[in-house]
C-alpha cells in the first residue's frame, strides 16, 4: 500500500498533467489546516502572477488517500481533483468585502473539544470551559440550508479592534437573531410531528424524557452551553437540576436530574461517539450537570 506521505508528494507533482495548459502557470500550493476534531493537508491552485481575485477550490488530501486506499487507481484520484479545479475555480467580484468592521453583528460562537483542538485553539481567540473551549466565527453569507463562515483569528480580532470577553459578548447577543435557540422532545422526532408550545411543555414537566437542545438550523447548538442564562432558563423550565448529553457541537440532549442513572447516560453517549457521531461532530464523552441552586455547570 503506498504509504500517504508518497501519495501526497504524488499529487503534487502529477496534478498540472491533468489539466488544461490554462494551467500551466498556477502554483500549486499544500498547507495544514485545523478544523474542529481534525488536522488536514490542504491543497490549492494559485495563478501566478495574476491580479484577478480568484476563488480556488480546497482539496483535502487526507480525504482523496481515503479514496485512493478503497480504489487504488491514482490516475483515477487525478482525474477526479483535475475534475474540481476545472469546473469550480471563480473569479471573486472586484466589489466582494473582505473587509471585518461591518460585520461584528454577524460573530458567533461556537464550542469544540480543548484536547482535540488544541493546536488550531493557539490561533484564536477562546475561552476554556469545562473540557471544551469557546471560539468564535464570522457569518459570510446566510441561507435556508447552512452558513458560510470563518473563524476569527488573534489577527482578525486585533483588526476589529475587540478583546476575546467582547467577542463572547457580542456572540451571544448576536445567537438571538443568527442561531436562535429551539427545543424539540424525542417524541416529536420519532412521530414526526411538532407540538404547541403549551403541549411541549406539559409534555417536558411530565415525561421525564430527555429532550434536545440545538438552533433554527440545527448547527451549533452546543454553544448554548457556555451561556450561563441559557442554562439557568433551561432549568427553569423544568424546575430542576438536569444533566446535558453532548451529543455533539450541534445539539445535547438535557435529562431532568430527578430522573436520570447518569451511569446510563454516560455509558449511551460514549457509545454513540465511537460508532454513530462523526468524528468532526463530537464534543466531548464526559456528561455535565447543571446544578440549579449553584447555577453552575460542571462535568458530571
Amino acid at each position: 500500500m503506498m504509504s500517504y506521505e508518497l501519495f501526497k508528494t504524488l499529487v503534487e507533482d502529477q496534478i498540472k498533467d491533468y489539466l488544461p495548459q490554462g494551467f500551466a502557470f498556477h502554483e500549486v500550493k499544500i498547507h495544514t489546516v485545523f478544523k474542529t476534531n481534525e488536522k488536514l493537508d490542504c491543497m490549492t491552485l494559485v495563478p501566478a502572477g495574476n491580479t484577478d481575485m480568484v476563488m480556488c477550490p480546497t482539496v483535502y488530501l487526507n480525504e482523496r488517500y481515503e479514496e485512493f486506499k478503497y480504489c487504488q487507481d491514482l490516475d483515477q484520484v487525478l482525474r477526479e481533483i483535475a475534475w474540481v479545479y476545472i469546473n469550480y475555480q471563480t473569479i471573486i467580484p472586484e466589489d466582494f468585502d473582505f473587509g471585518f468592521e461591518g460585520r461584528k453583528d454577524k460573530i458567533m460562537m461556537c464550542v469544540v473539544n480543548t484536547d482535540k483542538n488544541e493546536d488550531m485553539l493557539k490561533n484564536l481567540p477562546h475561552r476554556n470551559i469545562l473540557d471544551f473551549s469557546v471560539m468564535y466565527r464570522i457569518v459570510m453569507n446566510a441561507s435556508d440550508t447552512g452558513l458560510d463562515t470563518v473563524a476569527v483569528t488573534h489577527e482578525m480580532a486585533e483588526l476589529l479592534g475587540v478583546t476575546e470577553k467582547e467577542l463572547f459578548e457580542m456572540a451571544a447577543e448576536n445567537a438571538k437573531a443568527i442561531l436562535p435557540m429551539k427545543v424539540f422532545t424525542l417524541k416529536e422526532v420519532a412521530e414526526k410531528e411538532m407540538m404547541t408550545r403549551e403541549q411541549q411543555e406539559a409534555y417536558i414537566r411530565n415525561s421525564g424524557e430527555p429532550f434536545v437542545v440545538t438552533t433554527e438550523l440545527m448547527l451549533q447548538g452546543a454553544g448554548f452551553l457556555a451561556q450561563p442564562e441559557v442554562l439557568k432558563s433551561i432549568s427553569k423550565r423544568i424546575n430542576d437540576s438536569y444533566y446535558v448529553i453532548p451529543s455533539s457541537i450541534n445539539e445535547f440532549l438535557v435529562s431532568p436530574a430527578r430522573f436520570t442513572d447518569p451511569c446510563f447516560i454516560r455509558d449511551t453517549l460514549r457509545m454513540g461517539n465511537s460508532s454513530v457521531t462523526s468524528e468532526k461532530e463530537i464534543l466531548s464523552d464526559n456528561i455535565y450537570y447543571y446544578d440549579r441552586k449553584e447555577e453552575r455547570l460542571r462535568i458530571a
